[in-house]
Order: structure tokens, then C-alpha cells, then sequence
């Protein structure tokens, strides 16, 4: 194991050397706490020796400094062997404090007992950083599979109004392309990707009756369908998890409109959720795209012209403008989910 050995009086730091050196220890020096704080980094030994009494910064210094940046135990000597100035080097941090001159067998043992415990807390640490590793990489499995049963159990549930239910997964992934250009990372991602597939979870309480009535929907009918959004927020509202809180105001916002005339609460603006406001978009752009029992599909670059066409009526502009810089992306997202997509250049009537 390697300690340096720091003292400004070079006979003293070839004394000591010699003595550890015979012991079978690797040894480093250094002749002031300046240029020992700067080996603690480059050298990283595992046990520093220091003289108290130094020019520039003294050993009660230099072991102060190495216990808040590095963690490696000291042993101070010094010829002050007053209990003041051994209460005081304790309290700086040092491990030991010898007196000077140092009997060697007391010095050796001081120095052996300190390199056990130190081998035993690196131990110690290595095994709960492997612990710690086990158990993230465990959560992380548990995450993603909470993600994929959610992605299947939707799936299977948006088949009723998507022959392949690939609708939910291109929305999510759309979601998560204009969150980051819009500058959003880290959790935020994570969470938006996997609270949008639940953004139509309320049209399970929509009779087959009118949600896959192929024709245009009465006044009557479209009220009820405007409902799947309290309806989904019901089931998700009063969760303690973010994900579900998330979900819950996703499903409650996601037809509602920059210009306030959405649906179910009439928002306007920024009162919309800002998750709201990112499905929306990508909500409503997949569904142009996608051929439905009541619609045709558009082609992408029609799509994205009607996208940009509602900028600041029923979309947020900076959202927008998010979309088209992942245009590129969005586009692959589309191709490789591209489910029961069939281009077509007629009018849509309704969006539902």
C-alpha cells in the first residue's frame, strides 16, 4: 500500500521513508501541505504521515483540506504534545497524532491498524456500490416493465379504434421528440413518454356504437364523445405517483385549444398543462395521418402543413415550432410504427 510521507525537513522525510520502506510499503513524499495536497490527487495513497510544523500550510491544515476532498486517513507527528494541540489535530481530522520523535514499532502499529480499517472500509464500500448497482439496475427492470405492460394493455384496448393500436406508442414517441426540442430532458421525458399512451384511456366508457360510427357524428353524439376526456381523468385522478398525475391532467387537456376553444374546460393558453398542450399536437397530427373507421389519412407532408396552419389557434406556437425542428425524427417515429397508415388526399370532415 502507498504513504506519503510529508515533512519540510528532507532527512526526516528520508528517515521515515526508509523505515515504512522496510515494512514493504510503497512510499511518496513531499516537503510542504502545498505540494502534499497536490499528490494526495496525483498519487492517491492510502495513508498520509505529516509533520505538523511547516511553513505555508501547517499538517493541522493539510489534514483538514484531505478529509474534506479526498477521505484518506493522516497521521499527524509533532513535537507539541500538549493536549490542546492533540485535541486540536483530532478535531482537523487527523486519524492518529504521534509524538516526534516516533518510537518505530508504535509508529508501525499505528500505521498497520489504520491500513486494515481502510482496506476493510473500501471493502465495505465496494460491496454497497455493487448492492446499490444490483438494486438500481433492478428498479430500472421493474420501470421498464411497468412502461411495456402499460404500452400493451393500452394497445390491446386501443384496438377497438386503431386496427393495430400502434397509435398510442407513435403519439408517445412524438411526444417525447417535441418535448426535447422544446428543451425539456432528463425525467420529464420519461414520464410525458409514458403518460401519453394513457391520453385516451376514457374512450373505453364510449359506446362501439359512436366511437366507431363511420359516418359524421351527430351534436348529440360528439358531446358524448367529448367525454372520454373526464372520463379518463376519473380513473386517474388521486394517484400519489407522478406518473399518474401526469396521465390524469393529459387526459382532462389534450383537446383543448391554444385559442380557447377546445374541450372539456375551454383553456386558453398557457392555463393549459404543458403535457396537454405537447399531445395535443401530437395527438391530433397521428390522427390525420392514421386511417380511421370514421376518416381517411392524410399524407406527412399534408399533416405537418395542417399542424403549422393551427399554430396559435389550436396549438401553442413555441410547440410548433418544437414539432417542426424534430420534423426529421418525427418522421422516422412514423415510418417505423406506421401501423394501418394509408395516405390519402381527401378532406377529413372530423377529427375526433
Amino acid at each position: 500500500m502507498k504513504i506519503l510521507v510529508v515533512d519540510d525537513d528532507s532527512l526526516h522525510v528520508a528517515i521515515l521513508g526508509e523505515v515504512l520502506q522496510n515494512e514493504g510499503y510503497e512510499v511518496v513524499s513531499a516537503l510542504s501541505g502545498k505540494e502534499a495536497l497536490g499528490m494526495v490527487q496525483s498519487e492517491s495513497p492510502d495513508l498520509v504521515i505529516s509533520d505538523v510544523i511547516m511553513d505555508g500550510m501547517d499538517g493541522f491544515d493539510l489534514a483538514q483540506m484531505i478529509k474534506q476532498l479526498y477521505k484518506v486517513p493522516v497521521i499527524l507527528l509533532t513535537v507539541l504534545e500538549d493536549r490542546k494541540h492533540i485535541i486540536h489535530g483530532l478535531a482537523s481530522g487527523a486519524d492518529e497524532f504521534l509524538p516526534k520523535p516516533f518510537i518505530t514499532e508504535e509508529l508501525l502499529l499505528r500505521v498497520r491498524n489504520i491500513l486494515r480499517l481502510k482496506k476493510y472500509q473500501n471493502s465495505l464500500e465496494t460491496m454497497v456500490a455493487k448492492r446499490v448497482e444490483g438494486l438500481t439496475q433492478a428498479l430500472k427492470e421493474v420501470g421498464n416493465l411497468n412502461r411495456e405492460m402499460i404500452f400493451r394493455l393500452l394497445s390491446a384496448a386501443e384496438v377497438r379504434d386503431d386496427d393495430t393500436g400502434t397509435h398510442i406508442i407513435r403519439v408517445a414517441k412524438y411526444c417525447r421528440i417535441i418535448a426535447q426540442q422544446r428543451g425539456f430532458r432528463g425525467e420529464f421525458l420519461e414520464l410525458l413518454e409514458t403518460a401519453a399512451t394513457m391520453h385516451d384511456l376514457g374512450k373505453i366508457g364510449i359506446p362501439d356504437k359512436i366511437l366507431l360510427k363511420p359516418g359524421q357524428l351527430t351534436p348529440q353524439e360528439f358531446d358524448i364523445m367529448k367525454t372520454h376526456t373526464n372520463i379518463g381523468s376519473s380513473i386517474l385522478e388521486g394517484s400519489n405517483f407522478p406518473l399518474l398525475n401526469m396521465s390524469c391532467d393529459i387526459a382532462l387537456s389534450h383537446h383543448e385549444r391554444w385559442d380557447g376553444a377546445g374541450y372539456p374546460l375551454g383553456l386558453r393558453g398557457a392555463a393549459i398543462p404543458i403535457f396537454g398542450r405537447i399531445v395535443a399536437v401530437a395527438d391530433v397530427f397521428d390522427a390525420l395521418m392514421t386511417k380511421r373507421v370514421y376518416k381517411p389519412a392524410y399524407t406527412f407532408a399534408r399533416s405537418v402543413e395542417i399542424i403549422k396552419e393551427s399554430r396559435g389557434k389550436n396549438f401553442d406556437p413555441d410547440l410548433v415550432e418544437a414539432f417542426l425542428k424534430g420534423i426529421d425524427e418525427i418522421e422516422s417515429v412514423s415510418k417505423e410504427y406506421k401501423g394501418a397508415v394509408t395516405p390519402s388526399t381527401e378532406n377529413v370532415e372530423h377529427l375526433r
